[in-house]
């Protein structure tokens, strides 16, 4: 054999093997509406037997980061795909300094590719009426109660004027 052709083939050997060497060491873990935080996160999707799949959250998957981190210095880096669809978040998700990556050992959050997650930071209200002169009525004791206060309200992705007294419309 050639000696030019030989040394081209062992660098495209060693090329291929560090390639495959350096992608098979990244971790990916996949979130998904239809996910669990009790499940290892690996899987895209939950598996036929149910007991295992996507997490069910950000917070999950952070969660599952300080797992690995616990066990010694990440040294691979670390995705998390984010599947689309609605997640309701229901109390702020909190990142420290110590959810970070390094530059040898990166942590990526991003969407699933071609898919769009979106995060709702409310409550889905239910039992809403609608009343004879047309408007939308719904009981929220907690509301009532001092329990839980909000600023803003949605239907079908509209915001709404919520009920007010005086009833005027600075416009």
């Amino acid at each position: 054999m050639h000696p030019a052709l030989l040394t081209t083939s062992a660098i495209l050997c060693c090329i291929i093997c560090l390639s495959t060497i350096c992608a098979a060491d990244e971790v990916t873990l996949y979130v998904a509406a239809n996910g669990d935080d009790a499940w290892s996160g690996s899987v895209v999707a939950p598996n036929a037997a149910g007991d295992d799949g996507p997490l069910a959250t950000l917070a999950g998957a952070r969660d599952a980061i300080q797992q690995m981190k616990a066990q010694g210095p990440l040294s691979d880096p670390v995705t998390v795909l984010i599947r689309g669809g609605q997640y309701f978040i229901e109390e702020t998700i909190q990142f420290e300094p110590g959810d970070s990556g390094t530059e040898a050992a990166p942590i990526t959050y991003a969407a699933y590719p071609g898919e769009t997650p979106e995060f709702i930071g409310g409550r889905v209200i239910t039992g809403l009426r609608k009343t004879a002169d047309g408007r939308l009525v719904a009981e929220l004791p907690e509301v009532a109660a001092g329990e839980w206060h909000f600023r803003q309200l949605f239907c079908d992705h509209q915001r709404l004027t919520r009920a007010r007294h005086p009833n005027v419309d600075p416009d």
